[in-house]
């Protein structure tokens, strides 16, 4: 059983028809870091990406939000408990 695309996800999660048409130069929502969570936590449930660590794919789908012109925004705070925002690579993501 496979998820829906990562695009899918992000699009819906910023309240978006589309992604930018204009990759590195326009950017047209966001999304917060427990988003970005929520989405990897989704997809780790695929059968191909069982294997992947959870960092691992939050941070795929933080290049994926990238190319569709989503920034992603920390919330700064535990995501239940047990995974900290801090840990996704504050280099990629934009302090709120």
């Amino acid at each position: 059983n496979k998820s829906p695309p990562t695009s899918w996800f992000l699009k819906n999660a910023a309240g978006l028809d589309k992604g930018t048409t204009r990759p590195g130069h326009e950017m047209v929502g966001e999304v917060t870091t427990k988003q970005i969570y929520e989405i990897a936590k989704i997809k780790q449930q695929d059968e191909h990406l069982a294997h992947v660590p959870l960092k691992g794919l939050c941070r795929s789908i933080i290049g994926t939000a990238g190319s569709m012109g989503i920034t992603v925004v920390s919330d700064r705070e535990l995501v239940n408990g047990e995974y900290p925002v801090e840990d996704l690579g504050e280099e990629e993501v934009t302090e709120a």
